[in-house]
């Protein structure tokens, strides 16, 4: 995931949810015929002790590597080997802070992150390795090797290489200031709810997802704490005690506020230091959106588009449940699942267990992208969770393996329970100028489904082909420098590949193949259609929620937020303008963690979903399945990483480059042509 932080330059492209599988093999140094981490040693286990080690181990071998850069002729791949020692403990450190069980491990994973981030900082801007990278790049003649450089040279630039001794020691302090905020205001994020109090009899709902130690009951009420309020806010019938619960979960903390004020300031100040008016602008400046007013406009254009479907959407949930009471934002989520439960009777769960769905996957990658997943043997060591699993994908015409998956998919409360694609260890091939061998790329996706779970809703089948997009763009990368692999592209290109996936569950055909019950019955059509309705009913609604998310973020890392540095008034000021339900004065931005990652570039979700549309429009849509259709998205979206420009790409898979605005139309149409059916109201007996 992005950040605008300098410490997100070309040492640290990872995707700040990276994991590799934390059983590592010994380093080896550059110039070596055998990979750096064979995934055959990851059978050793971690210990806080060894990470450390690890983490020493890379800075050892870095600054051997740092001398090697310097030499003309491979300043390029000796950097491009430093990105990758110091990605395989960061990102692994990263993992484990978000997912790992043990908390001793968790800290250790802190403290890693922070020490190579000191180190990291420094060669930030090393002067010495940029000019030789500088006067060496005109002399590049492979495409993907000059473009590696390009990207090198802008890093280095946009952290500050040019500025005197001072400001760097300045720039470097800022970095470390950020980092250290980010992780305590992501911490906030993920907490439990603040205590709230319920009648009894209403807890027994929900007494499930309340954490037990947390309880209390006296008399005929219950006080609790939760750690899945969005599962209450679905399920209690009572808007006064969705209310509550919706008030407990996004009370003002004024220590949070205080940390994310302090986070944004300091990101502020760092892009003044490197030549910027403001994080935004630092952050556009090498995207595909190329400048904050691009962005503003391609949001607040779309937002004006979406109000009056979404408000109509609104309108349609109350009426379809009968509801006669004023539809504030804690009602929401009640009445969507209302409108799920009674538009998918017979329940459609049955026909998606989790097989079915691990069936679906590999369905469309044996058929679209000449892929095969495969279920691989998994040790005792390697598993972090009792319930995690291992999967392996092959190339069907050659065999090769080409990568592995790691799935953590069920809940825990110590556990970063948002659906994650953690980028573990990055590809890349054979290269006998730059030294090494192929290295296999190692994955895992992260998810917080409820334990026990067999079965899948249709919207967490989307999810979860969602992040098998990103697992796939991953995995059939097939660069040679690790440092433009896979989801290391331009921040606002990273979600198409993701986004493209969810299109091959609008299609029946395709769904009809592997959502099958456990009598052998083939889900219904109608039943299908339910269900892509169900996701359509609330999709105008779900989308501008997406886009006002994305100016929240584009508010708070604005040059305007400077001057009042008030948490609250960005959210009021996009819930006002922009938004349909009342302002209702919660602080929702203390549970927005991605404000913590993105810095300015959360519009890459909607810009990306207009992208992936225009893509399946002029690739896929008459026949999702087709081999020939599904090859050429596989080489030019899937397995370029970032040694394409994605304008080019864009050209390549639909014949011109689009301009924003028609971005932005694309997005708009999409939604209004899937939102144009009418609800009908609920069934007697609602």
């Amino acid at each position: 995931l992005p950040g605008s932080d300098m410490k997100t330059s070309f040492l640290q492209r990872c995707s700040r949810a990276t994991i590799t599988p934390y059983y590592l093999a010994p380093c080896r140094f550059l110039h070596r015929s055998a990979p750096l981490y064979d995934i055959s040693h990851l059978e050793t286990g971690l210990c806080s002790s060894k990470l450390l080690q690890l983490a020493d181990e890379a800075k050892r071998d870095c600054q051997r590597l740092s001398l090697d850069a310097k030499c003309p002729t491979r300043s390029l791949f000796a950097l491009d080997e430093i990105s990758n020692r110091l990605c395989l403990v960061l990102d692994l450190a990263e993992f484990i802070r978000q997912v790992h069980p043990s908390d001793e491990l968790k800290e250790t994973a802190s403290c890693t992150i922070m020490s190579l981030g000191e180190y990291m900082e420094q060669l930030n801007v090393d002067e010495a390795l940029y000019r030789i990278l500088q006067a060496n790049t005109p002399l590049i003649s492979s495409e993907d090797e000059r473009q590696c450089a390009i990207n090198l040279i802008t890093d280095f630039e946009t952290s500050g290489i040019h500025l005197g001794t001072r400001d760097k020691a300045r720039a470097v302090a800022l970095t470390g200031q950020i980092d250290t905020a980010r992780v305590q205001f992501e911490h906030f994020c993920q907490r439990e709810s603040q205590p709230v109090t319920l009648p009894s009899s209403a807890c027994s709902l929900v007494q499930r997802y309340m954490e037990p130690s947390t309880i209390h009951t006296e008399g005929s009420t219950t006080s609790f704490q939760t750690l899945y309020p969005q599962v209450l806010l679905e399920m209690l019938p009572d808007s006064k005690h969705r209310h509550k619960v919706y008030l407990s979960t996004y009370a003002v903390d004024d220590e949070q506020a205080a940390i994310g004020l302090h986070m944004l300031r300091c990101r502020h100040e760092l892009s003044l230091l490197t030549g910027f008016e403001s994080c935004n602008h630092k952050q556009a400046a090498h995207l595909m959106a190329s400048s904050p007013h691009i962005v503003f406009e391609f949001l607040s254009s779309l937002a004006k588009q979406l109000r009056p479907l979404a408000e109509e959407q609104y309108h349609e949930m109350a009426a379809f449940c009968h509801y006669k009471d004023p539809v504030y934002t804690h009602d929401i989520s009640y009445l969507a699942r209302q409108m799920r439960i009674h538009r998918l009777r017979p329940n459609i769960h049955a026909y998606l267990s989790l097989k079915n769905a691990l069936d679906g996957l590999n369905l469309v990658t044996m058929s679209a992208f000449g892929a095969r997943i495969e279920a691989a043997s998994i040790s005792q060591e390697e598993q972090w969770a009792p319930d995690v699993f291992k999967l392996k994908l092959f190339d069907l015409e050659t065999a090769e393996l080409l990568g592995v998956v790691y799935c953590d998919f069920f809940a825990r409360s110590n556990k970063n329970n948002h659906a994650t694609h953690y980028n573990i260890q990055s590809g890349r091939l054979h290269h006998p100028v730059g030294g090494w061998d192929q290295q296999i790329p190692v994955v895992t996706i992260a998810w917080g489904f409820p334990p026990g779970s067999a079965f899948l809703s249709f919207r967490q089948l989307t999810t979860l082909f969602h992040e098998f997009g990103h697992v796939l763009h991953s995995l059939l990368s097939r660069t040679r420098l690790q440092n433009i692999s896979g989801t290391r592209v331009h921040f606002d290109f990273a979600e198409v590949p993701s986004t493209f996936m969810e299109r091959f569950l609008l299609h029946y055909d395709v769904v009809k193949q592997f959502a099958i019950n456990a009598d052998g019955k083939v889900l219904p059509e109608d039943q299908f259609n339910a269900a892509v309705a169900e996701l359509n009913d609330t999709l105008a609604c779900d989308a501008l929620e997406s886009v006002n998310n994305a100016l929240l973020d584009h508010f708070y890392h604005s040059a305007e937020f400077q001057e009042h540095g008030d948490m609250q008034q960005p959210y009021q000021h996009v819930a006002e303008e922009y938004g349909v339900l009342p302002y209702d004065g919660v602080a929702r931005w203390s549970r927005f963690m991605h404000l913590s990652t993105y810095g300015g570039s959360y519009y890459t979700y909607p810009w990306s979903e207009a992208l992936s549309a225009m893509i399946w429009k002029h690739t896929m849509q008459d026949d999702p399945l087709n081999s020939e259709a599904g090859a050429k998205v596989r080489a030019h979206l899937y397995a370029t990483g970032r040694s394409k420009d994605p304008w080019e790409i864009m050209s390549e898979l639909i014949g011109y480059k689009p301009t924003p605005q028609e971005i932005a139309q694309a997005y708009f149409q999409e939604v209004q042509q899937r939102t144009s059916q009418q609800i009908s109201t609920a069934p007697k007996g609602f």
